[in-house]
């Protein structure tokens, strides 16, 4: 579950840019994400596990929201509270974190022991998104969102495509809704509609699957935390 809160953080995201003050540094983000991950890089297959992770997903979200209160200015905070509080994400995490015997989690652990081990596979896939959005954060502003698009696309197909492979049609699109629902916007997918992965488009600009990440400390928050997971 951690690796898709990850996605939904990722998606989420997409456009958000932290205005850090003297006081922020980005650090404690690296330190947020790790309480997250503490407890559990991989999907939960029990009740058990999922109550770990859930009180451990509880606690990275409020040390973000803590670090976005301080450091973003208001009307990022503004956006980000717009998201977070629609419906379905907070549906979603009531159904999941505070009902043991929800029909969500039930759907769940219905697919949950085939996407853990598919997720073992599509790191892979995070690995490529991370080098695309190291490269694409140094870019001038004009190729900076196109690379962007063509990187997060391409990470959802890759990571569709192993889903589908392990999981079949059903678990594709069970994953599909629960990152819908974690990130609680489609609006990346939206803006990046019109850049296909596989498309000249973005073969041209992309770094090519399997690019090893560079020697120094990335200056992207977003493809430091993805890279914190694609590593464990």
């Amino acid at each position: 579950m951690v690796k898709y809160l990850i996605i939904g953080i990722a998606v989420m995201a997409f456009g958000v840019v932290i205005h850090a003050q003297n006081s922020c540094h980005l650090r404690e983000l690296d330190l947020c994400v790790a309480s997250g991950l503490a407890s559990g890089q991989n999907l939960p297959t029990t009740v058990a596990e999922i109550n770990k992770q859930c009180q451990g997903l509880k606690e990275m979200n409020d040390c973000i929201g803590n670090y976005s209160r301080r450091c973003s200015t208001k009307s990022m905070r503004e956006f980000l509270r717009s998201i977070t509080t629609q419906g379905d994400v907070q549906s979603w995490h009531q159904n999941f974190c505070e009902k043991e015997n929800s029909e969500e989690r039930q759907q769940y652990l219905k697919h949950a022991t085939c996407l853990n081990q598919a997720q073992k596979e599509a790191r892979t896939c995070m690995r490529d998104l991370t080098v695309a959005l190291d490269r694409a954060i140094n870019n001038d502003v004009e190729k900076r969102i196109p690379e962007m698009c063509c990187a997060v696309r391409r990470m959802r197909k890759c990571n569709d495509d192993i889903v589908e492979n392990k999981c079949g049609k059903e678990g594709k699109k069970y994953m599909n809704q629960m990152v819908q629902s974690i990130a609680g916007t489609r609006l990346p997918e939206i803006a990046c509609r019109d850049f296909d992965p596989t498309s000249k488009k973005c073969t041209s600009i992309l770094p090519a699957p399997g690019t090893k990440a560079g020697n120094t400390r990335s200056n992207s928050v977003l493809s430091r935390l993805l890279n914190t997971y694609s590593a464990l």
